[in-house]
């Protein structure tokens, strides 16, 4: 996988006393479509003969003059601001809601065990990096997708089948000892508040900035001793949630008043 070939670079570049990985629900249950392309190969492995032709592509050469030459005058993004898009968006309710099609729902719903082959297939991957660098502390969190995620698996008829993938990812990571595991998909405060999202999953940097200092604080930590409670918990909240009332101006209208500077 994509994050595969990260960590892959960066093991071969050092020995990292501590990795912070995000573990999206979305990528925990995929199955090999919803693997992307987005680092060939050839790019990210040791082998610098088979990099020529990208070395040598015209519009290689001209982007990469162009960074090198505005970091020079200190008008390029660090490496951290490359992968920062949030001052472009609009953090808002209105934004989430616009940006989320609310799909009919269904009676069926899907099994339990729909996603844990695919769940098993990706935490070995994870496993991997585990095994191989012990002396590496391991942070993975899940993180916090809005109530119009759980709207969505709600109304899809699949709360069962991801939070039996959350349970196995659970039971998977936390049998390893250089391994820690958070659940602020389950944060209440952050995820019912949609003015943190731009769409239904996307959450602000602001929030980013509040799950580091979490992180640092141990809070939000899942052990083998309270995952299922949560899980147990969390299903009762999402289940009897009030999705209906995002779509009510009367609420909407209540909530500004509530939370106005």
């Amino acid at each position: 996988s994509e994050f595969d070939q990260v960590l892959g670079v960066l093991f071969r570049a050092q020995d990292p006393e501590r990795v912070i990985f995000g573990l999206d629900v979305n990528t925990l249950v995929r199955d090999e479509s919803g693997v992307t392309a987005a680092m060939p190969e050839y790019l990210y492995n040791a082998n610098p003969l088979d990099d020529i032709q990208y070395l040598l592509n015209k519009d290689t050469l001209y982007y990469s003059a162009y960074t090198l030459l505005t970091n020079r005058w200190g008008e390029g993004d660090t490496i951290d601001e490359g992968f920062t898009w949030d001052k472009d968006q609009w953090w808002n309710h209105m934004s989430a809601l616009g940006n989320y099609d609310r799909p009919e729902a269904v009676e069926e719903q899907l099994p339990d065990d729909a996603y844990l082959a695919n769940v098993a297939a990706n935490l070995a991957v994870a496993e991997g990096w585990i095994r191989e660098h012990p002396e590496t502390e391991f942070d993975f969190f899940l993180p916090p997708y809005s109530m119009l995620f759980w709207d969505k698996v709600t109304r899809e008829g699949r709360v069962d089948a991801v939070l039996a993938a959350i349970r196995q990812a659970g039971e998977t990571l936390l049998q390893y000892d250089n391994v820690r595991l958070y659940g602020y998909l389950m944060d209440a405060d952050i995820v019912t508040d949609l003015d943190n999202y731009c769409d239904y999953i996307h959450h602000s940097g602001e929030v980013c900035r509040e799950i580091l200092a979490m992180l640092r604080a141990d809070e939000g930590r899942l052990t083998e001793e309270n995952l299922e409670e949560t899980l147990a918990s969390w299903r009762e909240f999402v289940v009897h949630y009030d999705y209906d009332k995002f779509w009510d101006e009367d609420f909407w209208t209540r909530w500004n008043a509530e939370h106005a500077a």
